[in-house]
């Protein structure tokens, strides 16, 4: 994927859950907070403890916590329902 096409598509997105893959095969999961015409930035969430398959289980991780993903190096995104 572009880095234009994910900025496109992730600047609409804000507030969404999503997971991606990149280049070096990292996945990501979280909630998009911002994007800049380089970076993606998620608050990440953690499946619970035993849940490792299931999408209803997912909490959201410590808050101070962000992770930058570079737009340019994301292969792969999906977005994802989670349920409260």
């Amino acid at each position: 994927m572009s880095r234009e096409y994910c900025y496109t598509i992730l600047t609409k997105s804000i507030g969404d859950t999503v997971k991606l893959e990149t280049a070096d095969g990292a996945i990501y999961q979280g909630i998009v907070i911002k994007t800049d015409y380089n970076y993606l930035y998620l608050c990440p969430i953690e499946n619970e403890e035993g849940h490792e398959k299931t999408v209803t289980n997912l909490t959201l991780s410590h808050t101070s916590k962000v992770e930058v993903v570079p737009l340019a190096a994301i292969v792969g995104l999906e977005f994802i329902s989670i349920y409260w």
